[in-house]
């Protein structure tokens, strides 16, 4: 089963940069900011380094457990299961903010190419965490079709209106950071919809990206436009 289940994170990180790729290979503030691809992929590379680290601290901070004191536990992984993947989602972003500022890099393009390759990845994510027994199989169902909506949705409209300038570089990082804190609550309902417990940490992780998302968009959009004119 463990052997599966790196094979499926595998299969989802090939993806999130296939897609990657595809979105940053011809793009002309890409290529006016002289980004080759191998520079797209080392921040790729680094950033899901850093979004795994992020992800087993979440882990261990919602969850805490005696074995996790032990170093060995922690970073054991694989032997002591458990990833966050809200965690890896922001530690990866906030890594990717300083990154692309010492780099140079269109932070609000680079964001938006990443949230939408995520958002491609995001199924199989939860397929891995289905295999490892971190989620039954009705949140699986809800979130692997959840996120297969949103991918579409993105790219069939959000990013074409990116394209054209009718929405800034940075919204859709925003709004997916909504959809993804959204789509990860409601999963979360549905597992624990018996007994949920409103003051778990996650819950008030979640909020936090929800306000954060909706500051990001007022700020992109709203307050954007209005100076504009």
């Amino acid at each position: 089963m463990m052997h599966l289940f790196f094979i499926v994170i595998l299969v989802g990180f090939f993806i999130f940069l296939f897609t990657l790729h595809y979105l940053s290979n011809d793009d002309l503030i890409i290529i006016r900011k002289d980004m080759p691809m191998e520079k797209v992929f080392n921040s790729a590379f680094l950033a899901g380094l850093v979004g795994l680290l992020f992800s087993r601290i979440f882990y261990v901070i919602i969850h805490p457990e005696p074995v996790f004191l032990n170093p060995l536990g922690f970073l054991l992984f694989p032997y002591f299961p458990g990833l966050a993947l809200s965690g890896a989602v922001i530690g990866g972003f906030i890594f990717l903010v300083f990154y692309a500022r010492n780099q140079k890099l269109p932070v609000g393009r680079l964001f938006d190419f990443f949230s939408i390759a995520i958002l491609s990845s995001l199924p199989f994510g939860y397929l891995g965490l289905f295999l490892l027994g971190g989620i039954s199989v009705i949140g699986f169902i809800f979130s692997f079709i959840a996120y297969g909506i949103l991918f579409f949705a993105f790219i069939k409209f959000l990013l074409p209106m990116s394209f054209r300038n009718k929405i800034k570089n940075g919204s859709i990082f925003a709004i997916f950071l909504f959809s993804f804190a959204l789509v990860a609550f409601l999963t979360k309902v549905l597992e624990e919809y018996k007994n949920i417990n409103i003051i778990n940490p996650e819950n008030f992780l979640f909020l936090g990206i929800f306000i954060f998302s909706l500051v990001i968009i007022l700020k992109t959009e709203i307050l954007g436009k209005r100076v504009r004119k």
